[in-house]
């Protein structure tokens, strides 16, 4: 994800006229908390990532023994 797309107040003061738009339906409280909830998810990638590597090895190691 990139580093505009967790600034979302300063991409609606900036943004292009579509950006504008799709922001337009919230308030700044709802804008806030997009960002808060983008920013936590972003954060936690990391353990996304080593979860679908467990996943991944599970099922290998079971594709194995068939």
């Amino acid at each position: 994800m990139s580093v505009a797309i967790l600034n979302l107040p300063s991409l609606a003061s900036r943004g292009s006229e579509r950006e504008r738009a799709l922001l337009s339906v919230l308030s700044e409280s709802e804008r806030e908390l997009l960002l808060a909830l983008l920013k936590r998810l972003h954060e936690n990638l990391p353990e996304v990532e080593l979860a679908t590597q467990r996943y991944v090895q599970g099922r290998l190691s079971n594709d194995d023994g068939k």
